[in-house]
């Protein structure tokens, strides 16, 4: 989301896998839950665009998330790439990615 930020997208569909998060995100009641955290974050940036969508995927549809979370482990707990993305995770993005014009 941030990224489309900065990129100057309006509208942008949030694929989750996770159907906690998407309940909590159409509610109000997000801040008490167990991953209010997440549902700060969204919700703030979500006010960035004129239209904002979060839908429910199956895992097998999100080929991006599983590859990027065998990243962290018990002693690094993040990941962060500043200024170069690497090589393969824009392979698996540009293959997830669905553009708004096909």
């Amino acid at each position: 989301s941030e990224l489309a930020v900065e990129l100057g997208q309006e509208s942008v569909v949030l694929e989750v896998d996770c159907y906690n998060l998407k309940t909590s995100l159409k509610s109000t009641d997000g801040s008490r839950s167990s991953i209010s955290g997440f549902w700060r974050d969204i919700m703030e940036l979500s006010r960035s665009f004129s239209s904002f969508k979060c839908v429910c995927v199956r895992r097998k549809a999100n080929s991006v998330a599983h590859p990027c979370a065998r990243m962290v482990s018990p002693t690094e707990r993040s990941c962060f790439w500043l200024d170069v993305i690497p090589d393969w995770l824009i392979g698996l993005a540009a293959g997830d990615c669905i553009h708004a014009s096909d």
